[in-house]
């Protein structure tokens, strides 16, 4: 179970999460139906959260945005991916173009996608313990 400080207190321990971190960095859960995408600017969307989501956001949202810590293992992961697509990509040319050989890619491809976000839940639960994501949103009941 998360327990989560005042409004404030996740607020600074989130603004120090972020302090010195460049441009462009992977960060967890920026927008609430999003596990991981590329911040431009961490301040500006603290503020946004501070400025205009609902106050009984805050706290939650505040809480579970932070940067993404193990940038090697998100690029094993991604090359990973990235490998498997190739190889199906390798297997459709060698089969041909067939509707067969299409379907055989589709599975290829949804093998590799499930893998793929297997390993990026794995790597979150170790990131972010306790975060009440569901696969689809930080807010799971409602």
């Amino acid at each position: 179970m998360l327990k989560l400080g005042t409004i404030e207190q996740e607020r600074t321990a989130c603004e120090k999460a972020w302090k010195g971190r460049s441009k462009h960095v992977d960060g967890w859960h920026c927008h609430h139906e999003t596990l991981l995408e590329n911040v431009y600017i961490a301040d500006s969307r603290i503020r946004y959260i501070a400025g205009n989501k609902p106050r009984e956001e805050q706290a939650l949202r505040f809480r579970l945005f932070r940067p993404l810590q193990d940038t090697a293992a998100l690029e094993r992961i991604d090359r990973l991916a990235n490998d498997r697509d190739n190889r199906a990509d390798n297997r459709l040319e060698k089969r041909g173009r067939t509707d067969e050989a299409y379907v055989l890619y589709d599975r290829d491809l949804n093998r590799s996608e499930t893998l793929h976000t297997k390993a990026m839940e794995a790597l979150h639960a170790k990131e972010c313990p306790d975060c009440p994501w569901n696969g689809e949103t930080i807010f799971p009941e409602g």
